[in-house]
């Protein structure tokens, strides 16, 4: 079994170190190729220069023999006619050399353009041997002149620019192929060198893998076991903090209503005579606190059923519109109490499967926090609208808003934010109620607040718990 993996990671090695030799190779004969190219195109680059360089000073001779009545040296004007008649030949191999290995696409018009450059400069010579063979002063200056500007100054150096100008995008256009050779060179290394390396480490791990297969088996063994022994640990833990936590909390909440209780039943028992009113007054004040302990002991009760997933729900088909406006009604003494309006806003007639009661209690308990933290003469608005996969119920207040940092938080038993010292105390189960309800029902409850501004409170509930009504 060793023995063919290793088998089969030499054959891959191989592969790849003669793939990469042919690599080289190719791309050495390119570059040399490539190489060669730049030379011609560099030596006829060079041959342009010498041409230009002797065909003006040949025809700078020739005009100063004309301008200065110099008789020029025979001798050095048939040395530089036979140099540029030198320089031609050698322009004229390169260039053939050139399109024989470039093609007609690099090198389009360069033979064409040298054999009118040829006669451009016979044409020229022979126009200076014209005007000192026939040298009538009537148009003597203009035709020398035209033979400087339009012959010299712009038909030859034109004529020499563009040659000069179209070796030098033959040498750009080279350089171009080179590069993109040394791009693809690259990448072909470091494809080369990453499947090496890939199949390296493949051909190592595969050789590990047997020899380490029983202990990875073991050690997962052992990992698992070690998790679910870890989970167990932070379950226990978790549940743990959490009933320390619930007795703390319990307790601070059960001491101030019965601290009341007891405080109010000793002063109306220390006294031996007191009025009809003053027991009345204890009374009442016991009451109030026995009440608010009720309160305390049902909600506790309903957040333990819902944590425990045996909190019962009564779904029944009901008429989210005429729920809303109960609602409004068993709130409205209460708003009124606080000089606040509560509005109700449909935008769509709906029936909903859901426990009316327990979602009545959700929504109370939203308006009257947002009844608590709302300023005089401001409005609260209840509206319900149909999405296309949901059921949505909004409360939206206008009041002092809630700080970002507290957000987070304000649904967690007995969390009481910054704002509760400033208005009515609470007991901080409100909104974990609430949001019982709303998971018990398959919803959700969120909230968003700007301070200053408002907050909205919203109930999703599942669409596929709700029909829409004609």
């Amino acid at each position: 079994m060793f023995k063919k993996k290793l088998l089969r990671f030499a054959i891959v090695s191989l592969l790849i170190v003669v793939l990469a030799a042919v690599m080289v190779l190719w791309s050495s004969r390119v570059t040399l190729n490539q190489i060669g190219q730049m030379n011609t195109a560099n030596a006829l680059l060079n041959e342009h220069l010498q041409l230009s360089s002797t065909s003006y000073r040949l025809f700078k001779q020739l005009t100063d023999e004309i301008l200065f009545g110099q008789f020029a040296n025979q001798s050095a004007v048939r040395n530089k006619r036979a140099i540029i008649a030198e320089s031609l030949g050698k322009i004229r191999l390169l260039e053939i050399q050139q399109r024989e290995a470039l093609g007609i696409e690099f090198t389009a018009g360069s033979i064409e353009d040298t054999d009118a450059l040829e006669a451009l400069i016979d044409s020229i010579i022979a126009d200076f041997e014209q005007i000192v063979e026939n040298s009538d002063p009537v148009d003597y200056d203009d035709r020398i002149r035209f033979i400087l500007e339009e012959r010299i100054d712009i038909g030859f150096r034109e004529a020499i620019n563009a040659a000069v100008t179209r070796q030098q995008n033959v040498v750009d256009a080279l350089n171009s192929r080179i590069d993109g050779i040394h791009v693809i060179i690259l990448w072909t290394a470091i494809s080369l060198a990453i499947l090496a390396i890939v199949i390296t480490l493949a051909g190592v791990s595969s050789l590990l893998r047997a020899v380490e297969r029983t202990r990875e088996e073991l050690e997962y063994q052992v990992a698992q076991r070690t998790a679910e022994l870890t989970s167990a640990n932070t379950a226990l833990e978790r549940s743990d903090s959490i009933r320390r936590n619930f007795l703390a909390d319990i307790s601070h909440e059960l001491r101030t209503p019965l601290t009341i209780i007891r405080g109010e039943a000793q002063v109306a028992l220390r006294r031996e005579q007191r009025d009809h009113e003053e027991y009345r007054t204890a009374l009442r004040c016991v009451l109030e606190q026995s009440v608010a302990l009720s309160r305390l002991v049902d909600d506790l009760l309903f957040i333990a059923r819902a944590d425990s997933n045996s909190l019962r729900l009564n779904r029944q088909p009901v008429d989210v519109v005429r729920l809303l406006h109960s609602v409004v009604e068993d709130t409205r003494a209460l708003s009124e109490h606080h000089q606040i309006q509560i509005e109700c806003a449909e935008d769509s007639v709906a029936s909903a499967v859901i426990d009316a009661e327990r979602i009545r209690q959700l929504l109370v308990i939203l308006i009257e926090n947002a009844i608590r933290y709302s300023p005089a003469n401001t409005q609260i608005i209840l509206r319900a609208k149909i999405s296309e996969a949901d059921l949505i119920i909004v409360v939206e207040d206008f009041g002092y808003g809630i700080e970002a940092n507290e957000l987070p938080f304000i649904f967690e038993r007995f969390y009481r934010g910054a704002q509760t010292s400033k208005h009515e105390q609470g007991m901080g189960l409100g909104l974990a109620v609430a949001k019982a309800i709303a998971t018990a029902h398959g919803g959700r409850l969120t909230a968003s607040s700007t301070v200053g501004e408002g907050t909205q409170m919203t109930v999703v509930l599942p669409r596929e718990l709700q029909r829409e009504m004609a």
